[in-house]
């Protein structure tokens, strides 16, 4: 599994890096889950099937809630959700 994150343009808080979080994202197998951090972006959670969908045209989180939830936990346990 690969994880990442995505932050603002400008650090607020260079001590506390949630403060300009945006995503946290893995990759593992084909899926690439996408999570918003809520404080600071609006949205839900998008899941893409990179081997069929390597553009992320077509978000397939509300049709495999289990893999959503499974790929959550792992971003969680690298980054715990504030």
């Amino acid at each position: 599994t690969i994880f990442g994150e995505c932050f603002e343009h400008n650090a607020v808080d260079i001590d506390v890096p949630s403060t300009s979080l945006k995503w946290r994202w893995c990759v593992r197998d084909q899926w690439k889950l996408i999570l918003p951090h809520p404080p600071n972006v609006e949205g839900s959670a998008e899941l893409y099937d990179l081997a069929s969908d390597p553009q992320e045209q077509h978000n397939l989180a509300e049709r495999d809630a289990a893999r959503v939830a499974e790929l959550t936990k792992a971003i969680n346990q690298w980054w715990p959700a504030e």
